[in-house]
């Protein structure tokens, strides 16, 4: 299947290995990444879904992604054990 480079339309994209930990995520998925020739975009193709991968390789959005994930986690976690040990061991508040 051949594939088109997003941004420029260009038909000259081609695999590329992979950097970070979205573009780690998106291979194990069963996604492939690919870079333009025309425009040196690099792009993770997902099925029908394409995400732009990281541009340098200082790009951290993988990183703030995992930060949110474990971050969020970690809130309904405890919200939730909050609301079973209130529930259950009838707490005075």
């Amino acid at each position: 299947m051949e594939r088109h480079c997003p941004k420029c339309n260009s038909p000259f994209t081609f695999p590329s290995s992979r950097r970070g930990l979205l573009e780690d995520l998106c291979f194990v998925l069963g996604g492939e990444i690919r870079r333009c020739h025309s425009c040196d975009v690099r792009h993770a193709y997902l099925g029908a879904l394409v995400l732009e991968a990281a541009k340098t390789q200082g790009d951290n959005r993988g990183m703030q992604i995992v930060t949110a994930a474990i971050v969020g986690g970690t809130i309904a976690c405890l919200v939730i054990a909050v609301w079973l040990l209130r529930r259950f061991h009838r707490w005075p508040f």
